[in-house]
C-alpha cells in the first residue's frame, strides 16, 4: 500500500519529515487562522431572518452620501415606495436606568414596532414590540436584551411584566431579547422602546435623526430599490421644497454596510498569508526535490523491476498527502493557539455579529489547503524523481548529481520564493509605515491624562435651561476642586466617541444658498475651561469666558479649516455665522487648532463651538485632566455626581489615550499581521536559499575538488558560489519588486500618508532582504571553501 510505505519511508527520515511538516504547518496555520476572520466577517450570514434581503437606508445631499433621516421623509418612505416589502426606523438615545440596585447608563434603541419582525427575531422570553405599543395612551414598555436581563436582574422570569425606570419615566418590560442580538451600529443597546414621531411640520421635516433599514421584495436589487426611493424624494423635493429640494435617496445592503470598512483589509490578509504558504510550498518542493535525487538509484530500480510512471508518480504523491496532512493538523493547533490572540486583536475592529472561531468551515478549510498543498509542492518533484535515468543511476560509479531540468527547477523555487518575500514585505513596509505615520499625527489634543465620562440629565427632573446650567455648573466647579485635577470642562460631542452633530450655516452678508444646498458644519457645545482641560491651542482670539452666558451676545469660537475654508484672505474674528436656519446670528471671537472628532486617520472638519451657557443641553460630556493616572479618579467622580444626584449615573468612562487606540486600532490590526507574515515569509525564504546552496553544495563536491586541485583557492571558491547564489536572489529580487509595484496600488485605500510606490520602502526591502539572503548563501558558501580536495576525488565529501 503506497500509504503504509509512505509512512514508513517518513518515520525513517525523521529530519526530513520534521522540517517538511513544521514549514507547512506554519504556513496552513497562518491561513486557517485568517480564514477564521474572513469566514466570521465576511463569509457567514447575517444573524437575521433572509439577511440578504435587508438594507440600509439614507438620504443624500450634495456631496454628502450617508445623511439620517427625518421622520416626515421615513413615513413617505415608508407608504409610498414599491421595492420594499417593509421598513423600520430607528433612533439611539442614552438613558438612565435606575430603580433597581445602583443607577446605570445605558444606550436605548427608539424603532418602529416592526422592527423585530422585520428582522425575524424572536423573543427569548416574553414577547417583542407590537403596532399597538405605540398608539397614542398606551403604557410606555420596553423590551431588554438578554445580557441586561442577566446582570442587573439575576435572570428572572417574573420581570416580565415589571417596570423599569428609564430617564424617570416608568416602562413595562414586556419581552427579553435572545442571548447575543445585534443591530449594526446599535451594538450596546439594552433597551428597545417603541419610537413616537412628532406631528408638527417642521418636526417632522425639519430633524434628521432617524436611520433606516428595509427588506426588499424578492427579486429587487438595491440598485431598482434606490431608483424607486428617489422617486419619492424628488416628490417630497416638489412638496417641501425647503426641506428636500436637490435631494436623494440611497440602498446599501444591510452586510456592505457591516463589513465594507474592513473587507479590503481582510482580503489583503488573507493574500498575504497565501503568499507565505506558497513560500513554504517552495521550500517543501526543494526539499522533495534534494530527497528526491538521493533516492535516484531506489526509484531506478523500482523502473528496473516494471514499475510504472504513474505508480512512481503516485508513490511519491502519496509521501507529498502524508506531510501536508500531517502540516495540516500541526496548522490547526497552532491556529487553535493563537486564536485568543486573534481575538483580542480584532475585538475592536470587526462588528458586533463577526464570530471569530474555529468552526466546521474553518476545518474543511483547513482539510481543502492541506490537500491542495500536497498537490501543488507534491506533483513537480514526483514527476521529476519518477524520470530517472536507469543506466546512469543504477551504475557503481555513477554520483547521482542532479540533472539540469531539477536544477533548473530548484532555481526557479528560490527566484519565487525571493520575489514573493519582496511582494509580502513591500505591503508589510507600507503599511508599517503608514501605521508610524498615524502614531506620529497629532489629533489635535493631548490625550494624555484626560478622563472622559457621559452625563445625561432626565428631562423630567430638568426640563428647563435653567435646571441644565446649574446642575453641570456644579459639576464642573466639583470636579476641577477634586485632588489632582487641573482642569474640567464640558463638550455636547467628545472627540473620537462616534457621537457628534452637524448644522447647515449661514455667513452674515453673504447670499441665501437655494435649497438644499446649504453648507454645512459641525458644532459642539462646550463650557470655558473645556479646550485647556483637552490640550486644544487657542490660536487667535480668545476662548470662551464666563461672561458668556445667556444675557451676553451670542459668541463661537471656530477652528483653522473653517477660518481657512470661509476666510482665506479675511480675518473671521469679528463675523457672524448663523446655524440652522433660524437661530441667531454668533459673533465669532476665538480660532482654536483643528481636531480629528471622527477618526485619528482623518482630517479635522469645519467645527463651530457654542458656549455652553448660551446653548445648554441635557446631555454632555465631562472631561478632566489629571496630575496622574485619570483612572484612579473614576470613584471620586462618581460620587460628585451622587452628591448631585443620587439617581444619575456616569456612562462610557474612559480615558483619551483609549479611545485614540481604538481609533488606530484597524491600522495596528493590519500592521501587526502582515508585519508577522512578512517576517516568517523573510524566514522561510532565507531557509529554502540556504537550503538550495547546501544542496546544490553537495551536488557539486567533486567539480569543487576538481577547481581547488587546479589551483584555484578558498576565496574563489567563496566568491564563485556567492554569485551563483546572489544571481537567482537578484533575479527574485527583481521580479519581486515589478510585481510589488503593481500590487501595492492595491492597499492604497489602507494607507494613511504614505504613497502605494514609497521610494523609502522599496529601497530598503531589497537591501534587507539581500543582506540576508547573503548570510544564508555564505554559511555554505564558506563550507565549499574548505572541501578537501582529496576526499572530494575520492567521492568521501
Amino acid at each position: 500500500m503506497p500509504f503504509r510505505y509512505a509512512i514508513r519511508t517518513l518515520l525513517k527520515n525523521p529530519g526530513f519529515a520534521a522540517v517538511a511538516i513544521l514549514t507547512l504547518a506554519l504556513g496552513i496555520g497562518a491561513n486557517t487562522a485568517i480564514f477564521s476572520v474572513v469566514n466570521g466577517a465576511l463569509l457567514r450570514p447575517l444573524p437575521f431572518e433572509d439577511p440578504g434581503q435587508l438594507a440600509i437606508l439614507w438620504e443624500t445631499r450634495p456631496g454628502r452620501d450617508q445623511v439620517s433621516l427625518s421622520p416626515g421623509e421615513f413615513e413617505a418612505w415608508d407608504q409610498q415606495n414599491h421595492a420594499f416589502s417593509g421598513m423600520a426606523a430607528l433612533d439611539y438615545e442614552v438613558v438612565n436606568v435606575t430603580g433597581r440596585g445602583e443607577p446605570v447608563q445605558s444606550p436605548a434603541g427608539f424603532v418602529s414596532t416592526n422592527f423585530f419582525n422585520l428582522l425575524g427575531t424572536r423573543a427569548a422570553l416574553g414577547r417583542l414590540l407590537q403596532p399597538s405599543d405605540s398608539q397614542p395612551g398606551h403604557e410606555p414598555v420596553v423590551v431588554i436584551s438578554h445580557g441586561l436581563w442577566e446582570q442587573q436582574y439575576g435572570s428572572d422570569p417574573s420581570m416580565v411584566g415589571r417596570t423599569i425606570d428609564l430617564d424617570d419615566s416608568a416602562y413595562s418590560i414586556v419581552g427579553v431579547l435572545p442571548r447575543g442580538f445585534t443591530f449594526w451600529n446599535y451594538p450596546a443597546v439594552e433597551v428597545w422602546a417603541p419610537a413616537i414621531f412628532p406631528t408638527t411640520v417642521e418636526a417632522l421635516h425639519a430633524d434628521h435623526h432617524l436611520n433606516a433599514v428595509g427588506r426588499l421584495k424578492p427579486g429587487e436589487t438595491v440598485g431598482a430599490a434606490g431608483d424607486d426611493l428617489n422617486t419619492v424624494m424628488a416628490q417630497l423635493g416638489r412638496d417641501y421644497p425647503d426641506y428636500y429640494k436637490g435631494y436623494g435617496a440611497s440602498v446599501v445592503s444591510l452586510h456592505a454596510t457591516y463589513f465594507s470598512g474592513i473587507q479590503a483589509a481582510l482580503l489583503v490578509l488573507m493574500g498575504a498569508v497565501g503568499f507565505v504558504l506558497l513560500i513554504a510550498c517552495a521550500n517543501v518542493a526543494n526539499l522533495l526535490l534534494a530527497r528526491a535525487a538521493g533516492r535516484q538509484h531506489e526509484v531506478a530500480v523500482r523502473a528496473a523491476l516494471g514499475a510504472t510512471r504513474a505508480h512512481l508518480v503516485r508513490l511519491f504523491l502519496t509521501e507529498c498527502l502524508v506531510v501536508s496532512t500531517a502540516g495540516g493538523l500541526l496548522g490547526l493547533f497552532f491556529a487553535v493557539w493563537g486564536e485568543d490572540a486573534l481575538v483580542r486583536l480584532t475585538r475592536d475592529v470587526l462588528p458586533s455579529v463577526a464570530v471569530v472561531s474555529l468552526d466546521a468551515p474553518v476545518f474543511i478549510f483547513t482539510a481543502a489547503v492541506s490537500i491542495l498543498t500536497g498537490v501543488v509542492f507534491g506533483i513537480g518533484p514526483a514527476l521529476q524523481a519518477s524520470r530517472p535515468d536507469v543506466n546512469d543511476a543504477l551504475k557503481d560509479g555513477g554520483r547521482g548529481s542532479a540533472s539540469p531540468s531539477r536544477h533548473r527547477l530548484r532555481s526557479a523555487l528560490v527566484v519565487a520564493e525571493v520575489a514573493l518575500s519582496v511582494m509580502l514585505l513591500v505591503g508589510a513596509g507600507l503599511l508599517l509605515r503608514s501605521f508610524d505615520r498615524l502614531l506620529n499625527t497629532n489629533p489635535g489634543f493631548n490625550p494624555a491624562h484626560v478622563l472622559a465620562a457621559e452625563v445625561t440629565l432626565p428631562e423630567r427632573r430638568y426640563a428647563d435651561s435653567q435646571q441644565q446650567r446649574a446642575f453641570f455648573d456644579a459639576l464642573v466647579d466639583r470636579t476641577r476642586a477634586l485632588p489632582g485635577v487641573t482642569r474640567a470642562g464640558l463638550i455636547s460631542a467628545l472627540p473620537l466617541s462616534g457621537t457628534g452633530y452637524s448644522s447647515s450655516f449661514t455667513i452674515e452678508g453673504q447670499p441665501e444658498p437655494p435649497a438644499g444646498h446649504h453648507a454645512s458644519v459641525n458644532n459642539r457645545i462646550v463650557t470655558p475651561d473645556y479646550f485647556q482641560a483637552m490640550g486644544i491651542p487657542l490660536m487667535k482670539g480668545r476662548a470662551f469666558a464666563g461672561t458668556d452666558d445667556a444675557s451676553a451676545l451670542p459668541v463661537a469660537v471656530i477652528n483653522t479649516a473653517m477660518a481657512h475654508h470661509y476666510w482665506p484672505t479675511a480675518d473671521p474674528l469679528g463675523q457672524r455665522i448663523r446655524l440652522g436656519e433660524k437661530g441667531a446670528f454668533m459673533t465669532i471671537v476665538g480660532i482654536v487648532g483643528d481636531v480629528r472628532f471622527d477618526a485619528v486617520d482623518q482630517s479635522g472638519a469645519d467645527e463651530v463651538y457654542a458656549p455652553f451657557e448660551q446653548s445648554p443641553k441635557g446631555d454632555m460630556t465631562l472631561v478632566l485632566r489629571a496630575t496622574g493616572d485619570p483612572l484612579a479618579l473614576a470613584g471620586a467622580l462618581k460620587a460628585q455626581v451622587a452628591a448631585l444626584d443620587r439617581n444619575l449615573p456616569l456612562g462610557n468612562m474612559t480615558t483619551m489615550d483609549n479611545l485614540v487606540s481604538q481609533s488606530t486600532a484597524p491600522r495596528r490590526l493590519n500592521a501587526v499581521l502582515i508585519g508577522s507574515f512578512a517576517g516568517l515569509a523573510l524566514l522561510l525564504a532565507a531557509i529554502g536559499v540556504y537550503g538550495v546552496m547546501s544542496y546544490t553544495i553537495a551536488q557539486r563536491t567533486h567539480e569543487i575538488g576538481v577547481r581547488i586541485s587546479l589551483g584555484a583557492s578558498s576565496g574563489d571558491i567563496l566568491r564563485h558560489v556567492l554569485e551563483d547564489g546572489m544571481r537567482l536572489v537578484g533575479v527574485g529580487l527583481a521580479a519581486g519588486l515589478v510585481g510589488a509595484a503593481i500590487l501595492s496600488h492595491s492597499l492604497a485605500s489602507l494607507l494613511f500618508e504614505v504613497r502605494p510606490l514609497d521610494g523609502v520602502t522599496f529601497a530598503a526591502v531589497p537591501v534587507v532582504l539581500a543582506a540576508i539572503a547573503l548570510a544564508a548563501c555564505y554559511i555554505p558558501a564558506r563550507r565549499a571553501g574548505q572541501v578537501d580536495p582529496i576526499a572530494a576525488l575520492r567521492g568521501e565529501s
